[in-house]
């Protein structure tokens, strides 16, 4: 799934025409799927958009089970770093070369403060609990404190 906004010199169509450049500068969602019971298991799907043309285009990588491996897209839209993290905590997906291939923490940032519901959190692997505050003033410091504690101070295991 290599490419990117590269611009090259538009190509002939097969009609005789000059097809567009499509210039698609904008990853929309890169998105891991599960396709169990076939071959390859695990598929890769990159939505792309050209904000100038209006273009999208759909690419789709299949990944074995084997080796779930693809090269990172990260040098070419910093903006897959979150979306390749979340392929790879979810599904295994190892993006080579990806400069921060971590696990996404999980924080659970709801308005119940019921002891089933933080107990059921934690034995589906949340990593924190927090119950938000109504105040929007208040709501926001939290989610400031949670993003600097969790992408800033702790440190996570790469595997």
């Amino acid at each position: 799934m290599r490419g990117g906004g590269a611009s090259h010199a538009p190509s002939r169509h097969p009609s005789g025409g000059a097809s567009p450049r499509l210039t698609l500068t904008e990853p929309g969602d890169l998105a891991a799927v599960d396709r169990f019971g076939r071959e390859p298991r695990f598929g890769v799907v990159l939505h792309l958009y050209s904000v100038a043309k209006k273009h999208r285009i759909r690419l789709y990588a299949g990944v074995p089970e084997e080796d779930p491996t693809l090269e990172t897209l990260v040098p070419l839209w910093a903006g897959a770093n979150w979306f390749e993290r979340e392929a790879f905590d979810m599904y295994g997906i190892v993006f080579s070369d990806h400069p921060d291939l971590r696990r996404i923490p999980v924080v659970i940032l709801t308005t119940s403060d019921a002891e089933q519901d933080i107990v059921k959190s934690y034995d589906l692997h949340a990593n924190c609990y927090v119950t938000k505050p109504v105040d929007l003033d208040k709501f926001g410091r939290i989610v400031s404190v949670i993003e600097d504690f969790w992408l800033s101070i702790v440190k996570l295991p790469k595997h």
